[in-house]
């Protein structure tokens, strides 16, 4: 997908007119097709995979926490989004203190 990506960047630059890199910088374009590279191999990476693997696992052990004890799985259930939210709240504190 990034390869692909990168392949019409580089045919869209070719058929540019000579007027557009004389009022643009040159050398901003690419560094930022190759960091928006960066973004868009790891969205549709190894986190993409791992957000999947990571429901699945989640799904199965809620099942077998079902099958187990219900009572506690019922509690587990309210107890958890909660803890989500709150870890959510937290990461966004910090990804904002990270940027002062």
């Amino acid at each position: 997908q990034a390869l692909r990506i990168k392949e019409k960047f580089v045919k869209s630059a070719f058929h540019q007119d000579a007027e557009w890199f004389d009022m643009n910088n040159r050398d901003e374009l690419p560094t930022k097709v190759a960091n928006s590279m960066i973004h868009i191999t790891g969205a549709i990476g190894r986190q993409m995979a791992d957000l999947f693997a990571n429901l699945w696992s989640s799904a199965g052990c809620l099942a077998v926490a079902f099958v187990l004890n219900a009572p506690l799985a019922l509690i587990m259930l309210l107890i958890v989004p909660v803890v989500v939210i709150f870890i959510a709240i937290l990461s966004c504190f910090i990804r904002k203190a990270s940027k002062q």
